[in-house]
């Protein structure tokens, strides 16, 4: 019990460091999601603590996935009208931006020779997390591999999706917005809120939408 409380003490403590760290230094490699991750696998290798163990202790943070999400909807209710104005070029951008995502991912497997759990695993790539591996449990894919996905996914639409625009001279706050929730999911919609709230309320739909689609459409694609 008091290993499980200092596992999870721990990470909270190195995640408010690396976020310090981060806003310090804002590189791509400082991001907490590398740092506290890099840091914890020392840890959990050096003293001999089995994941197992580290899993059970941290679990609420799986837990808070999920009101972390649903804490979105009062940014959206505040957008409601400017949602209401674009919604179809949302819904538009989401659909195509998911069809390219799961094109890529299919294209990918004709083209390496992959395992096919690998593959079953990397179609939600460009999902929120918590959606992403209720999909991979829920279609027999390996969860933990489908979270390595979203977040390389989501940290390299994170770092550069707004410098990639900004150089294609795409500054409409629609296609922005769009642009970084269907690429990065959460990264990106959590750095679109940061830059306005028009562009963060477009990313939140963009996020939800892709997310209901994903649910409906992969697991008919798997089966």
């Amino acid at each position: 019990m008091i290993e499980m409380v200092s596992l999870l003490f721990l990470t909270i403590v190195l995640f408010v460091g690396a976020v310090a760290l981060n806003k310090r230094y804002p590189k791509v490699w400082t991001l907490p999601i590398f740092t506290v991750s890099a840091i914890m696998m020392a840890i959990l290798v050096f003293f001999h603590i089995p994941y197992t163990d580290y899993q059970q202790a941290t679990s609420i943070f799986n837990f808070l996935l999920g009101p972390a999400i649903v804490a979105f909807a009062l940014p959206l209710y505040q957008m409601r009208k400017i949602v209401v104005k674009y919604l179809h070029f949302i819904v538009a951008g989401f659909t195509i931006g998911l069809m390219v995502s799961l094109l890529a991912t299919y294209v990918l497997g004709l083209l390496l020779p992959l395992d096919k759990a690998l593959i079953h695993s990397l179609w939600e790539k460009n999902v929120t997390l918590p959606v992403a591996m209720n999909i991979a449990s829920s279609t027999n894919g390996s969860v933990a591999l489908t979270s390595i996905a979203v977040i390389i996914s989501g940290c390299i639409g994170f770092s550069f999706g707004h410098k990639v625009m900004t150089w294609m001279k795409i500054d409409h706050f629609v296609a922005r917005g769009v642009a970084m929730a269907a690429v990065a999911h959460v990264f990106g919609t959590n750095t679109s809120m940061a830059l306005s709230k028009e562009e963060g309320g477009i990313a939140l739909v963009t996020m939800v939408g892709t997310a209901i689609l994903a649910s409906v459409i992969i697991p008919i694609l798997i089966s």
